[in-house]
């Protein structure tokens, strides 16, 4: 089953340590791969960068992020005066009732409505985009808050592509559906559901350069390797990883990692989103073993001028 999204648990997590919605987050554990590019990428190439900064939003004291209720809540600070413009990162401390909240330079405002996350129905599947999903322990369903820009005036079409084992197969398919356009995913968590905006000259191709091993190093490689010529991850289908690029653009990604603050601390993680963000950084994966002290990798894009590949 391919999937970028991680479900969490059943149960409560760690009162100490932060809840990770699924789809809304990094990917959690490490990716590892051999490296692609035989000279080091030291920094992001030259060129436009966009900034961001975050902020802590009270959801409510002690309620898990499972509560049918915590989605809703979630929802109304996102629709409060306060944070207009924000986006929810997907990370919530029980402990403290709070969650994280990002802003990017290039966006003063979203527009949010919840729907069920596949098939995505009524308005949201027509000019929506899915921007983190919730789970209700009780019942297991999910749904997802879907959003976009609020300048934002595209259209999307969608169309199932199926990735199995065989990865020159699902290569083949998904390079059939990038020449149509579907160059973005709209769900990863039970089928691939891909999508195109209506319209858009967008036409994109797919590489699977190599399966992930247990190196750090061998995954910031390939990531590195891939990204400076302007490939992003988009789908992992077990160990194989499925990279998309926008025929044409002139994108570039760079990757890096730094220490991952310890203990639950939320103001420490803050800080860290902040100074990383400043330079133009999101957070991309959390990476707990293969042999190193937790880190999370960083990645930059340079020259992004499609909001949903920066």
């Amino acid at each position: 089953m391919p999937t970028l999204e991680q479900i969490p648990p059943r149960g409560r997590a760690p009162q100490a340590e932060p809840v990770v919605q699924p789809g809304s987050g990094p990917v959690a554990g490490p990716g590892t791969t051999p490296g692609t590019d035989s000279s080091p990428i030291t920094g992001p190439q030259s060129g436009t960068i966009v900034t961001r900064t975050y902020k802590l939003g009270k959801i409510e004291d002690s309620i898990s992020p499972f509560d049918p209720r915590f989605r809703g809540l979630v929802l109304n600070q996102l629709n409060s005066p306060a944070f207009s413009g924000y986006y929810y990162t997907g990370s919530f401390y029980m402990a403290t009732g709070n969650a994280i909240f990002g802003k990017s330079s290039s966006e003063d405002a979203y527009i949010w409505s919840m729907d069920t996350i596949t098939p995505p129905s009524g308005h949201s599947a027509a000019s929506f985009v899915t921007m983190a999903l919730f789970m209700v322990i009780t019942d297991g369903t999910l749904k997802s808050l879907f959003g976009k820009p609020a300048a934002e005036t595209a259209t999307y079409e969608y169309m199932k592509v199926d990735i199995d084992s065989n990865i020159a197969s699902s290569l083949s398919r998904l390079n059939a559906a990038g020449a149509q356009g579907y160059c973005r995913l709209a769900s990863g968590s039970f089928d691939t559901l891909m999508m195109r905006q209506k319209g858009a000259s967008d036409v994109c191709t797919y590489e699977s350069p190599a399966p992930r091993s247990a190196s750090l190093q061998e995954w910031l490689d390939q990531l590195n390797g891939m990204g400076l010529k302007g490939s992003i991850p988009l789908i992992l289908y077990g160990t194989t990883p499925y990279y998309v690029k926008v025929n044409g653009a002139s994108t570039s990604y760079y990757y890096y990692a730094v220490d991952e603050p310890t203990g639950g601390d939320e103001n420490k993680y803050l800080a860290l989103l902040n100074a990383e963000g400043a330079k133009g950084a999101t957070s991309y994966e959390y990476v707990a073993n293969g042999g190193v002290s937790p880190k999370r990798i960083f990645r930059i894009a340079t020259n992004c001028n499609r909001w949903w590949l920066c």
